[in-house]
C-alpha cells in the first residue's frame, strides 16, 4: 500500500512513519515544506517531497505519479492558545487546500485519513464520563473550530462525492520525541520545565480531566485501522482513563510517586514506582527493600570511606616527610579484601530494614573519620620508629599491615553494632583468615618477622587505638551538638502571654511606654 503522510515529520506523524516503514508491504511517502525540520527521520530511508499543502496541484501530481492509495493529513499550523488572526491564516493555508483536496481524493478513489483533536473537539465537559464518537462537537479555542470545521468538510464530501474517509481523534500523545520546551504537550512541557528549574504554567486552575496515550501505542493502533481498512468512520484513540493536570504536575513534584499499573500510561511514566498488580499491600515490601538498600550501602560507605581519608593522609605524609608509602600493592589488597569487599559484600545481603533517619552523611562520616585517623596516626608512629631504630621496610610493612587490619576490624565491629550472631561470624570469620593469611602468605605478601622492640610497640598500638577511636567519635559528636544548638536561636527561652510579661518587667518606663500602649492598640483592633 502506497501512503503518504503530510505532515509526516511531526512528533506524531514521525511515530507513524516508523510504525508502517517496519512493514515491508507498505510503500511510505512524506509531504513536508522546505523549511521543516525532518531529524526524527533522518535515520530511515524513505521518499520525502519538499513541498506543502497550499500547492495543492503539487500536491495531486505526487499522489497521481506515485499511485497514493491513503492521504494521512497531520497538517495544521494552531496550537490551543491561537489566536482569531492565526485562524484566518490557518484557513487559507490549510483548510481551503484540504478541501481542494478531499475533492481530488474523492474522484481518484483515494482515502483520506484525517488526525483531528480529541483533547479539544468536545470542549469542556462537567461530568466525568468518558467522551464518545457520538457526542457533540463543541471546541472552546480556535485549534478545536478548525478540527471541527475539517470534520465537518470532510463528512460532507462523503454525502456529496462518496469520499472514503478515516477520521481519528486522538487524546493527549506523549512519548519519545516530544519537544520538551514546544508550547504544547502537558507531560513533555512539565518535563522540560522541571529541567530548566521553571515554573509550569497552568492554564485555569488544573482540574481538567485529560485522557494520555503513549505515542507508540497510539501508533499501534493506527497501523492496524489501516490494515484493516476502516473506512468512513470517527474513532476516538484514548487509554480510556482521565487524569487531571493537577494529578500530572502531582506526580513529578512529588518526592516519590506511585503509579497504578492499571493507571494512566501518562502517571506509570512519570511515577517513581509502579504498582504491577495495582495493590497497595505491595508497598510495605517495596519501602523495606528501599530502607536495605539505603542502610546498607550506608554502612559499606563508610568501610570504604576509612580506606579513602587514610590513603589519603598517608600519601601527604610521604610527600611532605620524603619517606616511602608504608604498604605495598599487594598488602593493601589483603586488607581492602578481609575488611572491606569480602564482609560488606555478605553483609548487604542482611535483611536491615532500619528506619532511615535523612542522617547518611553524618553517620558515614562519623564512623569512617575516626577509624581513618586513628590508621593513619599508628601507621605514622610505625614509621618513625621504623625510620629512627631499625631502618627495615619489611618489618615497617609488616608492623602496618597487622595494626591497620587489627583497627579495620574495629571499625567492622563499630559500623555493624549491634552484632548478631550473622554478623559475627562474618566479621571474626574475616578476621581470623586475615590473621591466617597474613602468616601463611608471607613470601606472596612480602612480609616478614618483628623484633621484640617492635612486638610491644605493635601490642601498645593495638591496646590504644580502640580507645583512640572512642575519644575522636565523642569530640566529634560535641562539635555537632554545639553547632545545632548555635543553629536554634531559640533553645532554652521561656515565652509568656502578655500579662505575665507585663507582670515580670521592672523598668517602669517599658511598662508605661510599650506594654500598656500597646495592650490598648490591641484592644481597640489596631493592625
Amino acid at each position: 500500500m502506497n501512503i503518504l503522510f503530510i505532515g509526516g515529520a511531526g512528533f506524531i506523524g514521525s511515530s507513524l512513519v516508523k510504525r508502517f516503514i517496519s512493514d515491508e508491504k507498505h510503500s511510505v511517502f512524506i509531504l513536508e515544506p522546505e523549511f521543516a525540520d525532518i531529524s526524527r527521520l533522518k535515520d530511515y530511508n524513505l521518499t520525502v517531497f519538499r513541498s506543502s499543502l497550499s500547492n495543492i496541484n503539487e500536491v495531486k501530481n505526487i499522489l497521481l505519479t506515485n499511485k497514493i492509495e491513503v492521504v494521512v493529513h497531520l497538517v495544521s499550523t494552531l496550537i490551543p492558545g491561537s489566536t482569531y488572526d492565526d485562524y484566518i491564516g490557518e484557513f487559507k493555508n490549510v483548510i481551503f487546500p484540504s478541501i481542494e483536496l478531499m475533492e481530488f481524493c474523492a474522484n481518484e478513489d483515494i482515502k483520506f485519513v484525517y488526525f483531528s483533536s480529541g483533547g479539544t473537539i468536545y470542549g469542556n465537559r462537567t461530568t466525568f464520563q468518558p467522551f464518545v464518537e457520538t457526542d457533540s462537537m463543541e471546541p472552546i479555542s480556535y485549534y478545536g473550530w478548525s478540527k471541527q470545521m475539517m470534520e465537518n468538510s470532510i463528512l460532507f464530501k462523503n454525502r456529496t462525492q462518496k469520499l472514503k474517509f478515516l477520521i481519528v481523534r486522538p487524546s493527549n500523545p506523549y512519548g519519545h520525541g516530544q519537544n520538551l520546551y514546544g508550547k504544547q504537550g502537558l507531560v513533555a512541557v512539565a518535563i522540560g520545565k522541571i529541567i530548566e528549574n521553571k515554573p509550569v504554567e497552568v492554564w485555569g486552575d488544573g482540574s481538567a480531566i485529560r485522557d494520555y496515550i503513549y505515542i507508540e501505542d497510539l501508533a499501534n493502533i493506527f497501523y492496524q485501522l489501516i490494515n484493516k481498512d476502516v473506512c468512513n468512520e470517527t474513532i476516538n484513540l484514548g487509554s480510556g482513563r482521565g487524569f487531571s493536570v493537577n494529578d500530572v504536575l502531582a506526580l513529578k513534584e512529588a518526592d516519590c510517586s506511585i503509579a497504578m499499573a492499571a493507571g494512566s500510561d501518562a502517571a506509570k511514566n512519570i511515577a517513581n514506582v509502579v504498582l504491577l498488580d495495582s495493590n497497595f499491600g505491595a508497598m510495605p515490601h517495596i519501602v523495606n527493600q528501599g530502607r536495605r538498600v539505603v542502610n546498607n550501602i550506608r554502612s559499606a560507605a563508610s568501610m570504604f570511606l576509612i580506606k579513602t581519608i587514610f590513603s589519603v593522609l598517608l600519601s601527604l605524609i610521604t610527600i611532605f616527610f620524603g619517606d616511602a608509602y608504608p604498604f605495598e600493592p599487594i598488602q593493601m589488597s589483603l586488607i581492602s579484601a578481609c575488611a572491606v569487599g569480602i564482609p560488606t559484600f555478605l553483609l548487604t545481603q542482611e535483611n536491615n530494614y532500619n528506619k532511615i533517619d535523612h542522617t547518611f552523611l553524618r553517620h558515614v562520616f562519623m564512623n569512617a573519620f575516626p577509624a581513618a585517623v586513628t590508621i593513619t596516626g599508628c601507621v605514622f608512629t610505625i614509621m618513625l620508629v621504623c625510620q629512627d631504630v631499625y631502618h627495615s621496610n619489611v618489618m615497617l610493612n609488616t608492623a602496618c599491615v597487622l595494626v591497620t587490619g587489627w583497627n579495620y576490624m574495629s571499625a567492622l565491629r563499630t559500623v555493624y553494632s549491634p552484632l548478631n550472631t550473622y554478623r559475627k561470624v562474618i566479621i571474626y570469620g574475616m578476621q581470623f583468615a586475615f590473621f591466617i593469611s597474613a602468616v601463611v602468605l608471607q613470601d606472596l605478601l612480602t612480609l616478614g618477622s618483628l623484633e621484640f622492640g617492635m612486638i610491644i610497640l605493635v601490642f601498645v598500638l593495638m591496646t590504644f587505638s580502640p580507645i583512640l577511636i572512642e575519644t575522636i567519635t565523642e569530640w566529634i559528636r560535641r562539635i555537632y551538638e554545639k553547632s545545632l544548638d548555635r543553629e536554634d536561636e531559640n533553645k532554652g527561652l521561656q515565652w509568656f502571654d502578655f500579662e505575665e510579661a507585663l507582670k515580670a518587667s521592672t523598668e517602669p518606663w517599658l511598662v508605661e511606654n510599650v506594654y500598656k500602649k500597646l495592650n490598648k492598640k490591641i484592644e481597640k483592633g489596631y493592625h
